[in-house]
């Protein structure tokens, strides 16, 4: 329940959808539980999957996603569930061996803070949200019908194009601002005194979770292997 997580829970229950919450996190549940948007909230995994539910949505890390996917499996959750995970062919497999009732997706916006307080119900209104309905055509029926509900755009796409898109987009320009950051803070720290307008806009994205998008990276590695071999070629072309 963190930005995109909170930022959802918002915008749906501003629909009139009764929501309930799931959080590891002691001070992220009373955030939750005195926003007055969730039905009730909870730490407890068995909890939570006994809750009345119609939809499980899962909006954590890549890794923990996985993990999550696998729990629901091993306890033969037959709730529908989907995701908004940043990669989509790791979590399709998971789903799949977990035998899930699954849609993936992915919610096409963000920003560089993170956490439930600085989720804002109108954050997605008029983004863009992935869809990737590889083996549940009825389920991806449903979500197209829900999000759009919350003024989102809805695209279809398959998991390994998903990949090879936001590794283009997405992951390689994060790569590329930790980069250039940890490139300047080791040569010359003092040159960050004279950084314009241009290196600020560029490095902006650099503010994100650093140990989140390092999942990332590793989970779409082979994308990203091959991204930057091209873009190599491409320097060294120009």
């Amino acid at each position: 329940l963190g930005l995109i997580g909170g930022s959802l829970a918002k915008a749906f229950n501003n629909t009139g959808i009764t929501i309930y919450g799931y959080d590891i996190s002691v001070e992220t549940l009373k955030e939750c539980g005195v926003s007055g948007i969730f039905e009730s909230v909870t730490d407890d995994f068995d909890t939570f999957i006994n809750y009345p539910l119609d939809l499980i949505y899962i909006t954590l890390p890549i890794n923990a996603s996985l993990e999550f996917i696998g729990k629901l499996g091993k306890e033969g959750v037959g709730i529908p569930t989907t995701d908004g995970a940043s990669t989509k062919v790791s979590i399709i497999k998971a789903a799949s061996e977990a035998r899930l009732n699954f849609c993936g997706g992915h919610p096409i916006k963000g920003k560089e803070t993170s956490g439930f307080k600085n989720s804002d119900k109108d954050l997605f209104n008029g983004a863009t949200h992935i869809l990737v309905p590889t083996f549940n055509l009825e389920l991806a029926s449903q979500l197209k019908v829900l999000h759009e509900s919350i003024k989102m755009n809805i695209t279809f796409m398959e998991p390994d194009i998903h990949d090879e898109v936001f590794g283009l987009v997405s992951h390689f320009p994060h790569l590329g601002a930790f980069t250039l950051m940890d490139l300047v803070q080791n040569e010359c720290p003092d040159a960050f005194e004279f950084s314009g307008g241009g290196f600020k806009d560029f490095t902006r994205i650099a503010a994100s979770d650093p140990v989140m998008w390092a999942d990332i990276f590793i989970d779409n590695k082979d994308a990203m292997i091959n991204i930057i071999d091209e873009y190599i070629k491409t320097s060294e072309e120009i």
